[in-house]
């Protein structure tokens, strides 16, 4: 299906002599209206697999992204930079990557020790190029061995790689454990940092972190175009579903409520 073939299924759909109201101008902008309304829903409701699959090809999964001082750039097109979240519109999920160092020394029987550590039972430390996996801990004593079952012995300072989700700070006005961004509930918000109009800010400041997002869509649809497929980007029920949303978006600013009644059951019949 090409633009000019959507643009043809569209003009049946709201099937009006005045129809010609939109010009291939207004056309355009209409679908492109229609794209960011239904997009809004379909990640709304992005607990249910169909919505999911429709939006296979909006939806960005594990991107990773090196931020400034925990602050990444929002980008609705894309320069390659890695503290960029490229062709952005809507975040899922942020897992945020620490690198920490660990002062330890070594003890007797396997037992390494560091002042005041944070580990836990599963956590990574590295030391040269040996991973090793923290196997027991007791107050400031802990134990750690590779996936070989050899013991770390040494003395030395290791780096502590940690993982965490990320969830959004409400504001920063808040009081109160929930609204605190610290190492274990580290915080992401937007922001305008004066030299980054549109930035993602993490706090404390991860090394990388992981970002699932609904991205900006990859093809826009031109109703002059009879070259480029759609199918390529969008399943022809993505397509279908965003008529129906065109038609409803036409009928409120045509104040033709009788059309925007009908695309509204047609969404309710075929979500």
């Amino acid at each position: 299906m090409t633009g000019a073939q959507f643009w043809s299924y569209l003009q049946q759909k709201i099937d009006k002599t005045y129809s010609a109201y939109l010009d291939n101008t207004k056309a355009n902008s209409l679908i492109s209206e229609g794209m960011v309304r239904m997009l809004d829903k379909f990640w709304f409701t992005l607990s249910f697999e169909r919505e999911a699959d429709e939006m296979n090809s909006l939806i960005i999964k594990n991107k990773l992204v090196t931020p400034v001082a925990g602050v990444a750039k929002i980008n609705n097109g894309s320069t390659g930079a890695a503290d960029e979240i490229p062709n952005y519109a809507h975040i899922l999920r942020l897992l945020a990557n620490y690198e920490f160092s660990l002062v330890v020394s070594a003890a007797n029987q396997n037992t390494l020790t560091s002042i005041d550590h944070k580990l836990r039972k599963g956590s990574t430390i590295k030391l040269g190029g040996t991973t090793y996996i923290v196997s027991k801990v007791k107050g400031d004593t802990f134990q750690a061995k590779t996936t070989a079952g050899v013991y770390a012995t040494a003395t030395g300072t290791y780096t502590w790689f940690y993982s965490k989700d990320v969830y959004q700070m409400s504001s920063d006005r808040k009081n109160g454990a929930f609204h605190t961004a610290n190492i274990i509930t580290p915080r992401f918000e937007f922001s305008n940092t004066g030299t980054v109009p549109k930035a993602l800010t993490v706090t404390p400041a991860p090394t990388t972190f992981y970002v699932d997002y609904v991205r900006t869509p990859p093809q826009t649809i031109d109703v002059t175009n009879t070259a480029i497929d759609l199918n390529t980007y969008y399943s022809n029920k993505f397509l279908y579903r965003l008529m129906d949303e065109c038609v409803v978006i036409f009928g409120a600013q045509t104040k033709d409520y009788n059309t925007k009644q009908s695309g509204m059951q047609d969404i309710v019949d075929n979500p």
